[in-house]
């Protein structure tokens, strides 16, 4: 079922950590069994009930602005929906989808016409996926069995693997930059020697590493312009990086605990952090300052960090689950 509720709490804002800039965020709804967002919010994926069986759900398409509801053809054969990502231009829906005991897979759906136009199977798990800028391909990044993983690219026109690259392994977390040249690529684990590095996709290979952080990372991010970067990682820092140079312009260590979500405002200057700490940070990066923060409680714990392509709102999700909260966002200069 899919709820919403209005004026759940009041401004959750703590005094503010430096002058000249000020972030309030206020919670405002709440949606349940959202399993995406489109980048601007007017769309979400919900998961719905479709049968009674343990198996028998599907998807809908829900646009708040016009109060309708869109169904997805959806196979029972598809198994449970677990995550799905629009394209950026909204005519198109990847759906990660799994039956009891296989392993998941990824269909592309045509949103104008509601066809499926590719269906991408993999023979072991899949860490992450997402769209090209170009609208026209998806990355997906796949672990193997051996000792090497791959970021795959699916052209949806053709319906063809086009590139394979190898990554290192316990590579989880990948953004592609706006240029649609690049991937960043996030990893963690004792085994790997780098946490965070840059993919070329027209080499087809790694072409550098950013260096700082002492732990793995688990979250990346990039700026609108697509020249600066943010990692968030297990060692509590939030780290600025500039794309070109690969150095270390700013970091951020406000955070008591593994950082989980970083995420830029849509005009640059600020960015937002989460952390295992129950914390929402916001840094000015023109002053390289913390400006406010947020403490969430237990029940308000949510490990995702979205902004509307607008600035005026902030998504956040519960973990383990599929509860989206929606905030507004007020920036005083």
């Amino acid at each position: 079922m899919f709820r919403v509720t209005t004026a759940i709490a009041a401004t959750l804002l703590v005094p503010v950590y430096a002058q000249g800039a000020e972030v309030v965020i206020k919670q405002t709804k709440q949606l349940e069994n959202v399993i995406g967002i489109a980048n601007d919010f007017t769309l979400f994926v919900v998961k719905v009930k479709m049968g009674k069986g343990l198996e028998d759900y599907g998807a809908k398409i829900v646009n708040l602005s016009e109060k309708d509801v869109k169904g997805l053809e959806w196979d029972s054969d598809w198994g449970n929906p677990s995550e799905a990502c629009f394209s950026p231009d909204k005519k198109k829906l990847a759906v990660k989808a799994a039956r009891f005991r296989q392993f998941p897979t990824v269909r592309v759906v045509d949103l104008s016409s509601g066809e499926m136009i590719m269906n991408i199977r993999h023979d072991y798990y899949i860490n992450d996926f997402m769209f090209h800028p170009d609208n026209k391909r998806i990355a997906l990044l796949v672990p193997e069995l051996s000792k090497d993983w791959n970021v795959m690219l699916w052209d949806s026109t053709t319906r063809k693997k086009t590139r394979a690259i190898k990554v290192p392994q316990s590579t989880w977390r990948t953004a592609f930059l706006p240029d649609g040249k690049h991937i960043v690529c996030g990893a963690s684990g004792r085994e790997a020697k780098t946490y965070l590095y840059l993919l070329d996709l027209e080499q087809g290979k790694k072409v550098g590493d950013f260096e700082g952080h002492e732990k793995g990372v688990t979250t990346v991010a990039y700026s609108p312009d697509g020249k600066v970067i943010a990692s968030g990682s297990e060692d509590g820092t939030v780290k600025v990086w500039d794309v070109p140079s690969r150095k270390e312009i700013a970091s951020f260590d406000g955070h008591q605990d593994a950082i989980i979500s970083v995420a830029f405002h849509p005009k640059g200057r600020f960015l937002a952090s989460m952390g295992n700490d129950k914390a929402i940070r916001f840094w000015d990066l023109k002053t390289n300052t913390q400006v406010s923060k947020t403490k969430l409680n237990m029940l308000q714990f949510y490990p995702y960090l979205s902004f509307s392509t607008d600035g005026r709102k902030l998504a956040t999700r519960k973990p383990l689950g599929t509860t989206i909260i929606l905030w507004d966002v007020e920036i005083k200069d």
